[in-house]
Protein backbone atom coordinates (compact mmCIF):
# COMPACT_ATOMS: atom_id res chain seq x y z
CA UNK A 1 0.00 0.00 0.00
CA UNK A 2 1.46 3.53 -0.86
CA UNK A 3 0.17 6.32 1.27
CA UNK A 4 1.21 9.18 3.35
CA UNK A 5 -0.62 7.22 6.39
CA UNK A 6 1.12 4.10 5.17
CA UNK A 7 2.33 4.16 9.61
CA UNK A 8 -1.63 4.74 10.58
CA UNK A 9 -2.70 2.00 7.84
CA UNK A 10 -0.15 -0.20 9.10
CA UNK A 11 -1.13 -0.53 12.43
CA UNK A 12 -5.24 -0.52 12.28
CA UNK A 13 -4.70 -3.74 9.74
CA UNK A 14 -2.09 -5.18 11.98
CA UNK A 15 -4.83 -4.66 14.71
CA UNK A 16 -7.36 -6.31 12.59
CA UNK A 17 -5.85 -9.14 11.81
CA UNK A 18 -4.29 -10.08 15.64
CA UNK A 19 -8.44 -9.37 16.22
CA UNK A 20 -9.30 -12.02 13.44
CA UNK A 21 -6.60 -14.66 14.15
CA UNK A 22 -7.54 -14.72 18.02
CA UNK A 23 -11.03 -15.14 17.24
CA UNK A 24 -10.54 -18.09 14.97
CA UNK A 25 -8.80 -20.78 17.04
CA UNK A 26 -11.65 -19.79 20.20
CA UNK A 27 -14.70 -20.26 17.34
CA UNK A 28 -13.08 -23.89 16.30
CA UNK A 29 -13.00 -24.76 19.72
CA UNK A 30 -15.93 -23.68 20.51
CA UNK A 31 -17.40 -25.47 17.43
CA UNK A 32 -15.64 -28.56 18.12
CA UNK A 33 -17.01 -28.81 22.02
CA UNK A 34 -20.26 -28.64 20.01
CA UNK A 35 -19.48 -31.72 17.76
CA UNK A 36 -19.22 -29.48 14.24
CA UNK A 37 -16.63 -30.15 11.94
CA UNK A 38 -13.63 -27.97 12.13
CA UNK A 39 -10.98 -26.81 9.76
CA UNK A 40 -8.23 -29.20 9.31
CA UNK A 41 -5.50 -28.11 6.57
CA UNK A 42 -4.80 -25.04 5.15
CA UNK A 43 -5.84 -26.66 1.56
CA UNK A 44 -9.38 -26.45 3.29
CA UNK A 45 -9.00 -23.02 3.88
CA UNK A 46 -7.32 -22.28 0.32
CA UNK A 47 -10.51 -24.00 -1.48
CA UNK A 48 -13.14 -22.59 0.92
CA UNK A 49 -12.26 -18.70 1.07
CA UNK A 50 -15.11 -16.67 -0.51
CA UNK A 51 -12.77 -13.49 -0.78
CA UNK A 52 -10.54 -12.90 -3.85
CA UNK A 53 -7.09 -12.11 -3.59
CA UNK A 54 -6.07 -8.84 -5.11
CA UNK A 55 -2.64 -9.55 -6.27
CA UNK A 56 -1.95 -5.81 -7.37
CA UNK A 57 1.72 -4.89 -7.04
CA UNK A 58 0.79 -1.30 -5.82
CA UNK A 59 -2.52 -0.54 -4.73
CA UNK A 60 -3.44 3.08 -3.23
CA UNK A 61 -4.50 3.01 0.29
CA UNK A 62 -8.56 4.02 -0.34
CA UNK A 63 -8.75 1.00 -2.59
CA UNK A 64 -6.91 -1.48 -0.36
CA UNK A 65 -9.51 0.11 2.67
CA UNK A 66 -12.64 -0.03 0.83
CA UNK A 67 -12.01 -3.86 -0.91
CA UNK A 68 -10.88 -4.41 2.95
CA UNK A 69 -14.72 -2.74 4.57
CA UNK A 70 -16.35 -4.86 1.43
CA UNK A 71 -14.81 -7.82 2.56
CA UNK A 72 -15.94 -7.55 6.39
CA UNK A 73 -19.73 -6.22 5.68
CA UNK A 74 -20.12 -8.46 2.42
Amino acid sequence: MRSPHFRDYHGLLDEQAHSSFGMTDEIAERAGKLGEATVYSIGEIANGHRLADNTGSEIDATTMLRELHQDNIG
